[in-house]
């Protein structure tokens, strides 16, 4: 292959990159408005893990899809890659544009399953971000306590979430540290002021990454 021919093919890459914009935070940080609010923004395809998953439990057709989202829920467990890649399935358009992904990865596992999901919606040559909501722990009880006032959300129940949270977020953030694309960002700011900082930390990051050698689909 000729230096001509490799340049173009760069070029060519470049052209089809898709950003997937991971939004990470502790229960309570805004993860489900951030992503909703981005998506709107950039026309993206996003990914509400938890509420695919309650929905997959609600439908009529008790198939074994329904099944194991009600056992990972009950259980409180991380979603399977697997089941993930299948949720994605469903509820992405394919578009070319962007990937946002509400609360996924939640742990290294999710992590390494990330270029299983990114095929799954048919995004073959994703440039990975990591965006964190920053809420101090206060805060993140006084947005619990308010979401429902119930048992379950008792200010017990609450801790252990966050405790979880923190035992399966461990090492992610130096997972999207090491490729550069880590944004931490306080998740009390106005959403339109969490979304534009991404927009901008996308923007200023994709011009001088490129996509993952391991991510990219190797093309006949």
């Amino acid at each position: 292959m000729t230096g001509g021919s490799v340049e173009g093919e760069a070029e060519r890459a470049e052209a089809r990159v898709t950003p997937v914009v991971c939004v990470l935070g502790p229960p309570g940080s805004g993860k489900t408005e951030t992503s909703a609010a981005l998506g709107a923004q950039v026309d993206a395809d996003v990914v509400h893990g938890g509420k695919v998953l309650r929905t997959l439990m609600r439908r009529s057709r008790r198939d074994l899809l329904a099944k194991r989202a009600e056992d990972i829920v009950s259980a409180g467990r991380p979603v399977p890659v697997d089941l993930y890649c299948e949720i994605v399935g469903e509820s992405t358009r394919g578009n070319g544009r962007w990937l946002v992904l509400d609360g996924y990865p939640r742990n290294s596992e999710q992590y390494q399953g990330l270029p299983a999901v990114c095929h799954a919606a048919a995004v073959w040559y994703p440039l990975i971000f990591g965006v964190f909501l920053a809420v101090d722990d206060s805060e993140l009880h006084r947005r619990m306590g308010v979401r429902r006032r119930s048992d379950d959300t008792s200010p017990e129940l609450v801790a252990r979430r966050l405790e979880l949270y923190a035992e399966n977020a461990s090492g992610l953030q130096s997972r999207f540290r090491s490729g550069g694309r880590l944004l931490t960002v306080s998740g009390t700011m106005a959403t339109a002021n969490i979304v534009d900082t991404i927009l901008r930390f996308v923007s200023e990051t994709s011009r001088v990454a490129s996509v993952d050698p391991l991510l990219q689909r190797s093309d006949p």
